[in-house]
């Protein structure tokens, strides 16, 4: 087994027109334990009105898995919060 290393891109359609966003992930294979692990950056789409789109994502050895969530700042707060 090798490591690689891989683009991911993600479109969003929004009413105001396609938004992408990408990142550059590795896959790296453990044979003792066997373990798949992945190292990289979340995918993150600029979107209309201030927002930020994130993709996420969780790989086992049986599955992979997608979150993606809103990032929104918000006025006088020097964080942001989820939606």
């Amino acid at each position: 087994m090798g490591d690689y290393n891989y683009k991911i891109t993600v479109e969003v359609e929004t009413p105001e027109g396609l938004r992408k966003g990408s990142a550059v992930r590795q896959i790296k294979y453990q044979s003792t334990p066997f373990a798949i692990v992945q190292t990289g950056e979340a995918v993150m789409i600029d979107m209309p009105n201030g927002k930020t789109l994130f993709e996420l994502m969780d790989i086992d050895t049986r599955e992979i898995h997608f979150a993606t969530f809103y990032w929104v700042k918000r006025p006088g707060f020097s964080g942001g919060g989820f939606i």
